[in-house]
């Protein structure tokens, strides 16, 4: 659906085993659930698809955030990494400097169960990457 405005489809890095997708959405309140059905098609490609759940929470929330507070379009970056087949890294890049305060070690508020709390519940790792006047990426680490 979103093809067009979306850029590079899957990809495995040669000689390495490591998979990734990357696809790039135009702003839009349709755009989550674009991204979420993008991240769950190349997890069912990768033969990992135990994780695609907990993995289309993650996309949605972190989209919807950058649809929602961002107010601009997203990049979502998907990867894993054959020394760590267990693990899936979600990564959404959007065009929002970081807030000036943070909570917890993390310039992103984060309330209990809910948003960025319930992605941290589920995380085995996460944070968020300034990318100063251009925006932001936020990163989930997922375990099998």
């Amino acid at each position: 659906m979103h093809r067009e405005v979306a850029g590079a489809s899957p990809s495995e890095v040669p000689g390495s085993g490591a998979q990734g997708a990357v696809r790039t959405f135009a702003l839009s309140q349709d755009a989550p659930a674009a991204a979420r059905h993008f991240a769950v098609s190349a997890l069912r490609r990768w033969e990992i698809a135990d994780l695609a759940d907990d993995v289309a929470l993650v996309v949605t929330e972190l989209a919807a955030n950058a649809v929602r507070h961002a107010r601009s379009g997203f990049t979502v970056i998907l990867s894993s990494c054959p020394s760590r087949p267990d693990v899936v890294r979600v990564s959404v890049r959007d065009a929002s400097p970081l807030p000036p305060s943070g909570v917890a070690g993390s310039p992103l508020p984060v309330a209990p169960l809910h948003g960025l709390g319930a992605l941290n519940a589920m995380a085995s790792h996460w944070g968020v990457e300034s990318l100063g006047s251009s925006g932001k990426t936020v990163w989930v680490e997922l375990r099998g």
